[in-house]
């Protein structure tokens, strides 16, 4: 093969490589191990078939950080959704500060979660922290926002959209910008008020953008980890699906049983994603 076809292969072969040993290979081992007992300080790890997986639907923690996982992600896609779209309309209808306001509402996006987590675990301190400090400007008491069970997730839900919202604020701006300025324009002539034309022509002609932001941040909702690890520890009703799962193969060793629950999990979101698909295809039919 000469060499200027060669390059291209040579140059994603550590991909290929990386795919396979840190995303594949883990895939099916984690598969195998589900049918076993597993417990990697115990030599003898044996076949159980689907007990683990009917261990997982009867086992109450599990069925309880599902319900926690979904309750979060109720929180935070709503919302998201909303601030995203309303800040989205409202940079597109000021171009001239477009770049500055770019570069201000992505950055929580690119920054490390888990520096993100550590802000605002300071933020939510019941005793030092600012958010007990600017209710306390109007008389409030102190609330402790990351141990109160009743407002905990809710507390992490107000940090992953202020986090993620950036993201989506992109992809709506692209859609935005796809939709022909003469439709617009021409509503204007016909004297569309602005809530008109949202209403009757950007969120119809959005809805592609729109699915996808739902999907997307739906999965992303479902797996979500670090800000409950590095915010709360797990406590005060915040262990979600992905937490106990960590929890249940990494601090109890029950890698066997952690791995069935992952491969629930994994198919809860399969269906989401096929979800995604076929209503983005109803879409482009449309």
């Amino acid at each position: 093969m000469p060499d200027k076809k060669r390059a291209p292969y040579l140059f994603i072969l550590p991909s290929i490589f990386g795919v396979f040993f840190l995303t594949f290979f883990p895939a099916m081992f984690a598969f195998y191990i589900s049918f076993h007992r597993w417990n990697i300080l115990v030599p003898n790890k044996p076949f159980v078939g689907l007990a683990n997986f009917r261990k997982a639907f009867t086992d109450e923690y599990f069925l309880r950080s599902l319900w926690i996982s979904f309750k979060y992600a109720l929180g935070v896609i709503p919302t998201k959704i909303v601030i995203s779209f309303f800040f989205a309309l409202l940079i597109y209808s000021i171009p001239k500060f477009k770049s500055v306001f770019r570069v201000i509402y992505f950055l929580p996006a690119v920054t490390s979660v888990v520096a993100i987590s550590v802000i605002w675990t300071w933020i939510y301190h019941p005793y030092y922290g600012l958010a007990n400090y600017l209710i306390s400007l109007f008389g409030a008491e102190p609330i402790n926002w990351l141990g109160n069970p009743e407002i905990a997730i809710w507390s992490v839900v107000l940090v992953s959209v202020w986090r993620s919202v950036g993201y989506s604020i992109i992809i709506f701006l692209a859609g935005l910008n796809n939709i022909p300025r003469i439709i617009l324009e021409a509503s204007d002539i016909d004297g569309a008020t602005r809530w008109q034309k949202v209403k009757n022509i950007i969120i119809p002609l959005m809805k592609p953008s729109l699915v996808f932001v739902f999907i997307t941040s739906t999965i992303g909702a479902i797996q979500v980890f670090t800000e409950i690890y590095m915010m709360t520890g797990g406590n005060a009703d915040t262990k979600t699906a992905v937490f106990y799962i960590w929890q249940t193969g990494f601090n109890k060793l029950q890698m066997g049983y952690a791995s069935s629950m992952s491969i629930v999990l994994f198919a809860i979101i399969l269906v989401i994603t096929l979800i995604q698909m076929r209503v983005t295809k109803i879409f482009k039919e449309e």
